[in-house]
């Protein structure tokens, strides 16, 4: 029997369009559920900060992830290690979507364990060392295949603004890139129990995921464990729905909200049917998922917000 392979891409200095194209590239290549899983790290260049996947657009210099979560550095002095599969059995051992972050960051967390570092992760969207965060954590998963989990470690700089937050070279003075890497390999191989083999870049895809639509009418923000999160809504002249939204700090796979959207799209979006809509579309968790938002009365009431704002400009028959 063939020992199980990882593939690995090393970049050292890439720009963030670059890592994301890569990514995209690799995605699409775990589309094919032949395809073997590949880890990616990655040193950033430049200056930029990148913001989720659901947040509103980025300004400046700032780009847009794949994965959901907040904003964070992803620039000089930040390492994205990325964990690409064709399947979620490959790490998660189960096919639930709400369980890969938890799954695939035990690589990471072992990577850092090796360089001496007390590195533990708590079930939310970092991971810590030494009791410090020094990394943000999230997940992708695509409707046509492929899912995707992502730390975005601070090497030289936080991970994140904030105190709580603070480089690992604050807590290992003499890391470098290089030995980050090599620990963060070691990790997975030892995750995993699969034999690492390097592989060349693919070529980078365009990559640009659509940010929430500016046009619809958003709702007020519902607060959820690890952020917020709020609903827009467009409706027609009789109080259905035209379209759907979600943004927010939340991770989520790709086909969540338009399934929502599909669900409730010709639908009066009162409580009763926006309820069904959300059982009905993360009834199967090997679909759709939304971690860090574990009761979903809160897509619900976010839903439901953005529905009494736009009623108002409903002209009823």
């Amino acid at each position: 029997m063939a020992t199980p392979v990882l593939h690995r891409v090393v970049l050292d200095g890439a720009d963030p369009a670059a890592e994301l194209g890569v990514t995209a590239a690799l995605l699409a290549e775990a589309a094919d559920p032949a395809a073997p899983p590949t880890l990616l790290i990655a040193r950033l260049t430049g200056d930029a900060r990148a913001v989720g996947r659901f947040q509103p657009p980025p300004g400046g210099t700032d780009v847009r992830r794949h994965t959901g979560g907040h904003a964070c550095a992803y620039g000089a002095g930040a390492v994205s290690v990325a964990v690409v599969v064709p399947d979620l059995m490959v790490f998660a051992g189960v096919p639930f979507l709400d369980k890969l972050v938890n799954r695939a960051v035990r690589g990471t967390v072992r990577g850092l364990a090796t360089l001496g570092l007390k590195a533990a992760y708590g079930g939310r969207d970092f991971v810590s060392a030494d009791g410090r965060r020094v990394g943000l954590v999230s997940m992708a998963a695509e409707p046509g295949g492929g899912c995707l989990f992502q730390a975005v470690l601070g090497l030289t700089v936080a991970a994140r603004d904030g105190g709580e937050w603070t480089p690992l070279a604050a807590l290992a003075p003499d890391l470098d890139f290089k030995a980050l890497a090599d620990a963060l390999t070691r990790g997975h191989q030892k995750a995993t129990g699969r034999v690492v083999v390097d592989r060349p870049a693919p070529a980078a895809v365009p990559a640009a995921p659509e940010p929430p639509d500016a046009t619809l009418a958003w709702g007020a923000p519902v607060a959820v464990p690890i952020g917020t999160l709020s609903a827009g809504l467009r409706l027609d002249g009789h109080g259905c729905v035209e379209d759907l939204g979600l943004m927010g700090d939340f991770m989520a796979d790709g086909g969540l909200v338009p399934a929502l959207a599909e669900f409730l799209r010709g639908k009066v979006p009162d409580i009763a049917t926006v309820t069904r809509a959300v059982e009905e579309v993360l009834a199967d968790p090997a679909r759709h998922a939304v971690p860090g938002v574990p009761d979903p009365t809160a897509i619900v009431n976010a839903v439901v917000a953005a529905a009494g704002g736009e009623m108002s400009h409903v002209v009823r028959v």
